[in-house]
């Protein structure tokens, strides 16, 4: 079974990747990657995209489950994420075939959010947005998962 891990942060040395390195001792992810992708700037429903977004689209559209590293930004979703969220679409010719065309669509998907606060009330702000755009992209929600005080991989 294939298990892709990807960090949607544009920190660099992410405490977001880093979480994904963690978890990999235990998962062993067929593949763990950083969403750092150019700005999407296409409003084309043509498909066409950079090379590094199909490269990234194929990481996810091979694994079987997917592991998102989603991290919190003012109570958002991170603009790392929406970026690639916006690729997608482009890719996925703005959703014609409504939500099932995409490389996580009907596919397990677990998200975390790895966070140095000791604040249990920050960190999953943005899961109800989160989940919601993933669904309706056609993403299968498993869970949605805080680690909260994570200092310890600083």
């Amino acid at each position: 079974m294939k298990i892709a891990g990807v960090s949607f942060s544009a920190s660099e040395n992410s405490m977001n990747y880093r979480g994904l390195e963690l978890m990999d001792k235990v998962i062993n992810f067929s593949s763990i990657q950083a969403a750092s992708l150019p700005l999407c700037n296409s409003n084309k429903p043509d498909g066409v995209v950079p090379a590094s977004i199909m490269d990234f689209w194929s990481k996810i559209q091979e694994a079987d489950i997917c592991v998102f590293s989603v991290p919190e930004c003012t109570g958002h979703y991170s603009a790392a994420f929406k970026n690639a969220m916006d690729w997608f679409v482009v890719k996925g010719y703005f959703n014609a075939t409504l939500g099932k065309n995409y490389p996580f669509s009907n596919k397990p998907v677990f998200v975390y959010t790895f966070t140095p606060s000791v604040n249990t009330d920050v960190g999953g702000r943005h899961f109800k947005m989160t989940k919601h755009l993933l669904e309706k992209m056609g993403a299968d929600i498993r869970s949605m998962v805080v680690k909260n005080d994570f200092i310890q991989i600083i």
